[in-house]
């Protein structure tokens, strides 16, 4: 029990060190496992007629809700399908206990 204790305290919130805390835990061979930031996009907005603004909109690409600068999202953990379906209980509970308090983050299937 000792050893596994400080294993744990081996590691904090900093990306890398979360990043190595869930590859040892959970695809110590593979180490698919990475955390990436959003990409802070900012929106573009569609206007109704009863705005009378520009109707043209030109080419618009849409992005997934957490890419945008207002997103609640601070940073994603990009775990591998399989693993993600298999264990989604126990990688929850090892980021939220690694995490500060007060950043979220979203589990993503690569």
């Amino acid at each position: 029990m000792r050893d596994d204790n400080l294993t744990k305290l081996s590691y904090n919130s900093q990306r890398c060190y979360l990043r190595k805390a869930l590859n040892d835990k959970y695809d110590p061979e593979l180490r698919r496992i990475t955390i990436d930031g959003t990409l802070n996009q900012n929106q573009d907005y569609i206007y109704t007629s009863a705005e009378n603004l520009d109707v043209y909109l030109g080419v618009m690409y849409l992005a997934q809700d957490f890419n945008y600068s207002n997103s609640v999202v601070d940073f994603l953990v990009n775990v591998p399908g399989q693993l993600l379906s298999d264990k989604i209980n126990e990688i929850t509970a090892t980021v939220n206990f690694y995490k500060l308090a007060g950043k979220s983050y979203k589990l993503l299937a690569i």
